[in-house]
């Protein structure tokens, strides 16, 4: 498996599996999808993460007072909270809406029987815009000789538009009469 010429793991945790196998024993109009996910989990992914294999930990600061949160969604939040780098492919809204919200996993979902990967977060989008601001910062500020090179860059911009406009307007200018006949 690749993506992105790069080979990928697929997990699921044995809770997921758990809560799936538990829903496709129910008598539910959904009862086939359930069994079919489960299956899949059980045939697609490499590695069934057990109960020892997430890590534990306080997730309050994470999800706040979310009662609504399964524990497979305990589960996922434990593991993308240790900083460890997963997609997250899950139809539970209030999984995907406490992710969202952490900005730190990709996050896909199932439409019509196929992938869809998620817009990245505006929660995500700040982390990465702080992220790559850390990177040209050095003891917190921009260092003197970057900055004048920016300030020196741009100016020369502005000086080449202010110019090009001059010339245009001279042109402009200069063929005018011959248009007024």
């Amino acid at each position: 498996r690749t993506l992105q010429h790069g080979p990928f793991t697929l997990y699921v945790a044995r809770s997921s599996l758990d809560e799936l196998h538990k829903l496709a024993q129910q008598k539910s109009p959904k009862q086939d999808t359930f069994r079919s996910a489960w299956q899949w989990g059980l045939d697609e992914c490499d590695m069934i993460l057990e109960k020892d294999d997430i890590p534990d930990g306080d997730l309050s600061e994470f999800i706040g007072d979310n009662d609504d949160l399964s524990p497979p969604g305990r589960d996922v939040v434990s593991l993308i909270t240790a900083k460890a780098q997963y997609f997250v492919c899950s139809q539970d809204e209030v999984l995907l809406d406490v992710l969202r919200n952490l900005g730190t996993a990709p996050l896909m979902r199932i439409s019509r029987g196929v992938f869809l990967m998620e817009n990245p977060s505006k929660s995500s989008q700040k982390k990465q815009k702080y992220e790559e601001g850390a990177k040209w910062t050095v003891a917190g500020t921009l260092q003197d000789q970057e900055k004048n090179l920016v300030s020196l860059v741009k100016e020369n911009q502005r000086r080449e538009r202010e110019k090009s406009q001059h010339q245009s307007q001279e042109r402009f200018d200069r063929q005018r009469p011959r248009y007024k006949k």
